[in-house]
């Protein structure tokens, strides 16, 4: 039995009790248990009731198991959407679970920081284990929060064995994406020399240039190769 609008003649509206006209379906759980339904049609289903609609609807479209469970999922979901029969609290138990989880996976995934780069050797030490093994030149950024932890760790660019061309407008572009607030950066130098070219300090005064505009700090800039490796920082031309 269920509930539907009726009008006395002067404007008032009532609720009006009547019983659905429908057939009853095998399996269907006895009226003390019935589910609700609305216009005829349930708003869930027993187990029997949905392999017995997926089969019907394989047979009538030639679609595969899980197409008509998708199918079945929809409708009964659509017919949710339009009618304000609240849900079976079981179902809201379940998503009750589950939201917790969630939100622990997308803390972990936001807050969650890698190791804390704030001395000089920390750095080097992070470079060298990250580029030593590259057999062609390689641009590495390392993007920090404010407390100089790493929020991500990239290859931006590749190169050959002697050079490899960078992008300042790229490297930007990537701090805005992961909101950090100061980048280091390296490259290696596969033939072993640490030495910097011109060409190296033109690249790390443009970076740095083009980062001051968005309040984001170029805290150094290496060059990985044999030995202790070469910091812009350390040698002033920064």
């Amino acid at each position: 039995m269920v509930h539907s609008y009726g009008s006395q003649g002067d404007g008032t509206v009532t609720f009006l009790p009547h019983r659905l006209n429908r057939q009853p379906v095998v399996g269907e759980p006895s009226s003390s248990m019935a589910r609700p339904w609305v216009g005829g049609h349930a708003l869930a289903m027993t187990e029997p009731e949905e392999k017995a609609e997926r089969f019907r609807l394989m047979q009538a479209h030639g679609i595969t198991e899980l197409q008509a469970a998708l199918k079945v999922a929809d409708e009964i979901d659509r017919k949710r959407s339009t009618n304000t029969i609240p849900r079976p609290k079981a179902d809201y138990a379940e998503e009750d679970g589950i939201i917790p989880q969630a939100i622990n996976i997308l803390e972990e995934r936001m807050f969650t920081r890698g190791p804390q780069l704030s001395s000089p050797t920390t750095v080097s030490n992070y470079f060298q284990m990250k580029l030593m093994d590259e057999p062609n030149e390689v641009f590495a950024v390392a993007f920090l929060d404010g407390a100089f932890q790493v929020i991500a760790y990239e290859h931006m660019f590749n190169g050959t064995v002697n050079s490899t061309s960078v992008y300042p407008r790229v490297v930007l572009t990537r701090c805005l994406e992961l909101s950090a607030s100061a980048i280091l950066v390296a490259h290696n130098h596969p033939s072993g020399l640490t030495t910097p070219s011109e060409a190296d300090k033109a690249l790390t005064k443009a970076l740095q240039n083009a980062l001051q505009l968005l309040d984001i700090r170029l805290l150094d800039h290496f060059i990985i190769g044999k030995g202790k490796p070469f910091s812009f920082a350390e040698n002033g031309l920064m």
